[in-house]
């Protein structure tokens, strides 16, 4: 039973992986692709609603994907955000983008830094991201 359970978690990232990608393509050869500064924008208001939109959040994502590792510095500037909700959102997006082992060294003391936030989810948010790139290196 836990192997078929493994095997469909599996199956369901390789088809987001997949939609993800179709989805960078679309953007590429339809003439949709937007410059940095309109991606960065874009990131900026997605980390406001992070984890309410109906789309399982599938904008942000690939959005991310677009941006790649220019989305650290709007990541880390939202993560002294007033709105502890930002700063965990934040957090929590930097997660998604993985981090085998080359994220940059502010990236890293900002979410240190974060862990010491005021609010439990921030903090919360902070160590998971913190727990998957020590992993992923």
């Amino acid at each position: 039973m836990g192997s078929k359970i493994l095997s469909y978690l599996q199956e369901l990232k390789m088809n987001y992986v997949a939609v993800i990608l179709s989805a960078l393509l679309v953007y590429q050869t339809q003439g949709f692709a937007q410059t940095d500064e309109e991606l960065k924008a874009d990131l900026r208001n997605e980390v406001r609603t992070f984890g309410q939109d109906a789309d399982g959040d599938f904008g942000s994502s690939l959005t991310l994907v677009l941006l790649g590792e220019k989305a650290y510095p709007v990541l880390v500037e939202a993560l002294s955000d007033p709105d502890p909700r930002v700063k965990a959102n934040a957090a929590s997006m930097l997660g998604l983008m993985g981090g085998e082992g080359n994220v940059p060294t502010y990236v890293l003391e900002a979410l240190q830094k974060a862990q010491e936030d005021e609010d439990p989810q921030v903090r919360t948010s902070a160590s998971q991201t913190l727990s998957q790139i020590r992993q992923n290196k």
